[in-house]
């Protein structure tokens, strides 16, 4: 509970060694309100501290605003993370490196400590600041975000283990499908966090075009393995199906690059807007 003494209590003003000339109330909090109160005023009494209201309102929101954009950097950070596995699974598919599939493999613990660590954040934001309107809706937005990137880490994982189990090479337009696939997925990636950084709702409208064309590719696939099964020629089935998986793994991580740009624009407009459809 907040109390407010009139500077009329002067007696209380001058033991505590304050004066304000800006306001004609002081506030008396009673929690910890941050280290820069301390070099400021230079006092503590039994039970919290003694500062203008006016300051302690600043002094309240401009930390909130710095620990939104910590959590805005640390969504940022897991992305840039999960964009590196993905790059490193699709590279290690291109050289069938089994070698090199285990640490790729052991870098999706890092991001799901991540994760777990951007919803500390959440829990602490909301716990501390019980932020209301837009400032929830960017905790919320932080932590769904967190999930997606997540998952995406996970799907990178997968193709990681599709490579353990592969005999041979993929027909070449299979193998080139993929390629453009992995391409404008990293792409999405990247345009998403950019519209989240910077807000920005046509960035995230771009994302809808590009899942389209990404999704043509991954049916054009199905329908080459499928043809490439039927006929069983060029290499095992084991592998065709492995390469129906991949090219699945990789759809699904452009499809939660859209769950991104749809949340940005929540985060913006306070709507709804369907970029997977």
């Amino acid at each position: 509970m907040v109390r407010s003494f009139e500077l009329s209590d002067i007696e209380v003003v001058e033991k505590c060694h304050i004066f304000s000339e800006q306001s004609d109330k002081l506030i008396y909090h009673p929690f910890y309100i941050s280290d820069i109160v301390l070099p400021i005023y230079g006092f503590r009494i039994d039970y919290g501290f003694l500062i203008d209201e006016r300051l302690f309102l600043m002094l309240y929101r401009g930390q909130f605003q710095t620990d939104l954009d910590e959590l805005q950097k640390s969504v940022l950070a897991m992305a840039t993370s999960v964009s590196k596995l993905f790059q490193d699974s699709i590279e290690a598919l291109h050289e069938q490196d089994k070698f090199r599939v285990e640490t790729i493999i052991n870098h999706d613990k890092k991001i799901n400590e991540m994760e777990y660590a951007v919803i500390q954040k959440v829990n602490k934001l909301i716990a501390q600041q019980q932020p209301v309107a837009s400032d929830l809706r960017r905790i919320i937005i932080a932590m769904k975000m967190a999930n997606d990137l997540e998952r995406m880490g996970d799907h990178g994982v997968n193709i990681c283990k599709s490579i353990l189990r592969m005999k041979h090479e993929p027909p070449n337009q299979v193998k080139s499908n993929i390629n453009i696939m992995s391409d404008l997925a990293i792409k999405m990636l990247n345009i998403s966090m950019a519209s989240y950084e910077n807000e920005d709702v046509r960035l995230a409208k771009q994302l809808k075009e590009m899942d389209e064309e990404l999704d043509v590719l991954h049916r054009d696939n199905y329908m080459r393995i499928s043809e490439n099964i039927a006929q069983n020629k060029e290499c095992s089935l084991e592998t065709m199906m492995e390469f129906a998986f991949i090219s699945r793994y990789i759809e699904r991580f452009a499809d939660h690059v859209t769950n991104i740009g749809e949340n940005v624009f929540y985060l913006v407009k306070g709507e709804r807007f369907d970029l997977n459809t």
